[in-house]
């Protein structure tokens, strides 16, 4: 039915080619790609065998167009979710425009519940996170070195409840996350942080310094059967400590499913393969340290920064056709 054209980097579905008669119904819902310079092309979020999502306008903001899908799900409670906590696990991030986040939770609404947290369904987050003067976490990380650790001070804004996590990678691969609740958010040199740092990572609280923050929306969903929790964060934003400098990167979204490691099978990983995304390391950390300090090594994160950079390249083409 469809022929697959590579002829834009813009998308990695690239622009498709239809016959003249869906060609003609597709003229009803959608404006022509103004990338294409043929009436037979469009751009196409996801191709799930015979079922065609369109790319959603950014004439609406993301998190509305996203409200109104998943206002239609199954909520789920905090305690609920409690069985899914997942702190040994196994995660699996996917990097996707934005433009085909409403789609793809249409197509996928009926399996999964979303976290209803005081009538709210998408939540706002502020990370601060930590590494030595060096950036020994971060060059830890870019250089691909197993056995790496993260620090952070995060805020559950609409809640305000912050925790001091702890990220560990191990060399299986699996991620593990410990945290604690802080008794001043805004100083972490107590000693029961100070002790909980040193007790579960090879960092002193004296040796680690604020690095980075930032800040995005997250919806969570819960797979009705299988124990498996996931994570999509939209309009990502960065600014540096002091807040003096930002970066706003609205055009790509950033979904991670947890699931236990010894989980097989993934609903919405096998949507996002039909679709022909692939999985990819994706650190927030780690982008934007790369993007707020330009000194900083980045040779092996490139290719990801180029990849990025086009999707917001063609987001903003698109926002200003």
């Amino acid at each position: 039915m469809f022929k697959r054209r590579k002829c834009s980097e813009y998308f990695p579905l690239g622009l498709i080619r239809f016959s003249k008669r869906t060609v003609n119904y597709l003229k009803i819902l959608t404006p022509k790609c103004p990338i294409s310079t043929s009436n037979n092309y469009f751009c196409v979020g996801l191709i799930i065998y015979s079922n065609v999502l369109l790319i959603h306008s950014m004439d609406i903001p993301l998190s509305r167009q996203v409200a109104d899908v998943i206002g239609n799900m199954a909520p789920i409670s905090l305690k609920e979710m409690e069985h899914v906590r997942l702190m040994r696990r196994r995660d699996t991030k996917y990097v996707i425009p934005s433009t085909v986040v409403p789609g793809l939770l249409e197509e996928i609404h009926e399996k999964y519940r979303v976290l209803e947290v005081e009538e709210k369904r998408i939540h706002d987050y502020h990370t601060l996170y930590y590494d030595t003067p060096q950036l020994a976490m971060y060059h830890e990380h870019h250089n691909r070195r197993m056995n790496r650790y993260k620090v952070r001070v995060r805020k559950y804004v609409d809640t305000g409840l912050t925790f001091f996590e702890i990220k560990y990678k191990n060399n299986r691969g699996e991620t593990i996350k410990r945290r604690i609740r802080p008794e001043n958010s805004n100083d972490i040199s107590e000693d029961r942080t100070g002790k909980f740092l040193a007790d579960n990572s090879p960092y002193s609280i004296g040796e680690i310094t604020p690095a980075l923050q930032n800040y995005f929306k997250r919806i969570t969903l819960v797979h009705k059967v299988t124990p498996e929790r996931i994570t999509i964060d939209i309009e990502l934003n960065y600014s540096n400590v002091r807040g003096t400098m930002e970066i706003q990167l609205p055009g790509f979204s950033v979904i991670e499913i947890k699931r236990d490691r010894d989980a097989n099978h993934s609903d919405m990983i096998t949507l996002l393969r039909h679709a022909h995304y692939q999985a990819i390391g994706f650190s927030k950390y780690c982008i934007g340290t790369a993007l707020m300090k330009p000194g900083v090594k980045k040779n092996l994160l490139k290719p990801r920064l180029r990849q990025l950079g086009k999707i917001e390249e063609s987001f903003n083409h698109h926002l200003n056709y």
